[in-house]
């Protein structure tokens, strides 16, 4: 997706919206011999345009600026000088719906314990359970829908 076209979808701020993304994992996501060999597919239900210091579990925190980059279209899309990327910016929805994940390996579904079994993911795409992230940035490249 472009940012034109993002920009056109004329979103209201906060408001949730079904994603739909796909990336190819490269080095460090994939370990030796599985870089660009694994895509992972992503499809779920997040809010775009949330203050991040306005949600309630930042109520009291200072918070600072983003670690990289900047805002280039409201709080929503952030540009990388350093990747010379555009990154939407998503906020998990804390209900039980939880984004739908498949995995690929040379374009032929695979489950992510297999991938595990096979040494092919790096440390920080092995990670079961826990708390799902607050917010993570997407490319723009990267994403095939919103709905």
């Amino acid at each position: 997706m472009l940012l034109k076209e993002y920009d056109e979808l004329n979103l209201k701020r906060g408001t949730i919206h079904s994603i739909h993304w796909k990336r190819t994992l490269k080095k460090g996501d994939a370990l030796k011999g599985f870089e660009g060999r694994i895509t992972k597919e992503t499809v779920g239900n997040f809010r775009i345009g949330v203050e991040y210091a306005n949600m309630k579990v930042n109520e009291g925190k200072v918070v600072g600026s983003l670690p990289y980059g900047f805002y280039e279209l409201r709080n929503e899309i952030i540009y990388s000088p350093s990747s010379d990327t555009h990154q939407l910016r998503l906020t998990n929805t804390m209900g039980s719906n939880k984004p739908k994940v498949k995995w690929y390996l040379d374009g032929n579904e695979i489950t992510k314990d297999e991938l595990i079994a096979m040494n092919a993911l790096g440390a920080s795409q092995r990670k079961v359970g826990g708390e799902p992230p607050l917010v993570i940035n997407v490319k723009l490249d990267d994403i095939i829908e919103i709905k």
